[in-house]
């Protein structure tokens, strides 16, 4: 990987520089000693009260400090909440503190923290309703007491990411958690006694978090090129491009003839579903996942005079490998220029949602079928999650059902009375009040996230469930 190549994962964490301020205000404000509570505490990555409260009497600096000290640090800046009872230090300013605390009082000092997490989580089992928690308690405590068994596993599992060795590929979620991780535990696994082991283990699992982060072309045929016939003349056609600054990914969706809307029988069914009618589409490229807050950063970073999310700075809507959302319909069209891309039409997105089937869902008629397909409320646990988690269809397009409704190019129309049948927008001029949403969202039910429902919102609407995704048009190229 070339040395100047971004880390997908740091480069969403504070500068060294804004983790010092973070940190010396902090102290500045409440004194040493609750700089030195905050460095023990960091360690874990993540804790509730319960175990702030433990750390402080364990050890012998910190045990005579009064309890409101407590929720000095959980309420500072160098913590945020994820949800009612569980917080994380900002990664940069944990990572900080534990470099001054390991020069302060020694490497055996981070051991001894490690040592206590241990028999903290071997004393409560399954205390833990959070799998992520407990998965990072576990690894982080490995990793401090022995580096060189914690780097062995991890290294086993990037390999089953980069490229399935050992005969079992792990998910996208875990490969994204993985990734992070690495970075979480960077300075402990350094201290493993073999130094090249180490730095080949970065460098893979970066590599895998540049490919997850569509920052880098993954291991294999990934982009598969199909040649011109014997006899004929003419370009190749890419099954899968890539637009270079946002790193937005699309996949080739093949032409055809369909029957859009729904019958009268179907469960759910609304009057502007219908009528049930053919449209013919002509092949065209369509995004393998809706924009992510990863995609969007790079189009503000390029634009800095672009407005933000509406819910960008919330933890539980702006991880990175999540939708964006809090888009209105003229800010995903200023993403879409930006990449030279386009909304789809809605004939466009139901086309590619069905991906050649004709049941509810395209994983089958029944709730259970959604559930194997996408992010809704009685699955989501009422939230937003990362792309790519759920089932894909044929085409290979993750979460058309649910997760995030997304807009079309369509003005709204109330049924499918006299709507094109070449697949086009559908437009009125000057256009509509209202635009065309599809799929669905995490707080969607069940009904609300079939092949063929629609909605309609105002353009200018930015909510917490409501992001887009993108199309090539044939005749353009992708900038």
């Amino acid at each position: 990987m070339p040395e100047n190549f971004e880390n997908p994962v740091r480069s969403g964490w504070l500068s060294e520089e804004d983790a010092m301020r973070r940190i010396e205000a902090f102290e500045k404000r409440y004194g040493p000693r609750h700089r030195l509570l905050a460095a023990h505490a960091a360690l874990p990555l993540m804790l509730d009260p319960e175990l702030l409260n433990l750390i402080r009497i364990n050890f012998r600096e910190t045990r005579d400090m009064e309890w409101i000290a407590e929720a000095d640090i959980l309420l500072s800046p160098l913590c945020r909440a994820i949800d009612d009872e569980l917080f994380e230090f900002e990664p940069r300013v944990r990572e900080v503190l534990l470099q001054r605390l390991s020069q302060e009082k020694g490497p055996a000092r981070l051991t001894e923290i490690a040592d206590f997490l241990a028999e903290y989580l071997t004393s409560r089992p399954g205390k833990f309703q959070r799998a992520d928690a407990s998965k990072a308690y576990g690894w982080i405590a490995m990793a401090y007491r022995n580096p060189a068994d914690v780097l062995k596993k991890m290294e086993m599992f990037v390999n089953q990411g980069l490229s399935g060795e050992g005969g079992r590929e792990i998910g996208r979620s875990d490969r994204l958690w993985l990734v992070f991780m690495t970075e979480v535990l960077v300075d402990p696994l350094s201290q493993s006694p073999d130094r090249k082991a180490f730095e080949q283990f970065l460098e893979k699992s970066r590599r895998m978090g540049a490919q997850l982060y569509g920052l880098a072309p993954e291991e294999g045929p990934r982009v598969e090129v199909e040649g011109p016939a014997p006899g004929e003349r003419g370009p190749a056609e890419q099954d899968v491009i890539r637009h270079g600054p946002s790193g937005y990914e699309l996949i080739r969706i093949p032409g055809g003839t369909f029957m859009m809307g729904s019958k009268k029988s179907e469960k759910g069914r609304y009057d502007d579903e219908g009528p049930v009618h053919e449209v013919t589409v002509e092949s065209f490229y369509m995004g393998r996942y809706p924009v992510t807050n990863a995609e969007y950063a790079r189009f503000l970073k390029s634009n800095p005079k672009a407005d933000k999310p509406k819910y960008w700075d919330e933890r539980k809507y702006n991880q990175p490998q999540q939708p964006v959302v809090g888009v209105s319909w003229h800010d995903a069209k200023k993403f879409a220029k930006w990449v030279g891309l386009d909304l789809p039409s809605e004939a466009q997105w139901e086309y590619a949602c069905r991906a050649g089937t004709t049941t509810r869902y395209y994983t089958g008629d029944e709730e259970k079928d959604l559930d194997r397909a996408g992010w809704y409320r009685a699955n989501s646990g009422m939230g937003l999650h990362p792309v790519g988690e759920k089932e894909p269809n044929r085409f290979g397009l993750h979460d058309m059902h649910g997760n995030v409704w997304e807009w079309c190019e369509d003005d709204w129309h109330g049924n499918y009375d006299g709507a094109p049948e070449d697949g086009r927008a559908w437009t009125y001029e000057p256009r509509g009040s209202r635009r065309v949403v599809r799929g669905g969202a995490w707080n969607s039910s069940a009904g609300y996230c079939r092949s063929a429902i629609r909605s309609r919102l105002d353009p200018s609407n930015r909510f917490g469930h409501l992001g887009f995704r993108l199309v090539l048009l044939p005749g353009r190229s992708v900038s």
